[in-house]
């Protein structure tokens, strides 16, 4: 065999080596491009996820808070008619004893009767409003 020859068949031989080599490194090649993608997805997923539960706990926390405080108005506001219903019973009680003391008249009495009778319908109402919405407790609870 002359050197052409020779140098053909070496040429073959690193052809032959040569080629499954270049194929089995692009396959690992491969391979880790694959599993960094897919270390790469789940890292991406996770973030995501993550920044989704951190949405969902910032809008239930401000629900929260905006639900807190429309409760404590309802409640003020219930308190405060009962206070202003419970001191107009007792100032139109209070006229009744000064109004008795210079004699009372049947139509005196009539007036102050009907007064007093209004007041407290006033005052069981507002009673009323603070038991429907749950808020008996009195003074209200100072919670955090």
């Amino acid at each position: 065999m002359d050197s052409e020859g020779i140098a053909a068949l070496a040429a073959a031989v690193v052809a032959g080596v040569a080629i499954p080599a270049s194929m089995l490194v692009g396959r690992w090649q491969m391979k880790a491009a694959l599993r960094t993608a897919e270390a790469t997805s789940e890292a991406g997923l996770a973030q995501a996820d993550s920044a989704y539960r951190a949405a969902l706990d910032a809008v239930r926390a401000e629900a929260n808070a905006a639900h807190l405080q429309w409760r404590r108005g309802i409640q003020r506001d219930a308190y405060a008619s009962f206070l202003l219903a419970a001191n107009r019973v007792q100032e139109l009680g209070e006229r009744f004893v000064r109004d008795s003391e210079s004699g009372l008249t049947p139509e005196t009495v009539r007036a102050g009767k009907d007064g007093l009778d209004d007041a407290l319908v006033s005052l069981k109402a507002a009673q009323t409003v603070i038991e429907l919405k749950g808020l008996t407790t009195w003074p209200p609870l100072q919670r955090g």
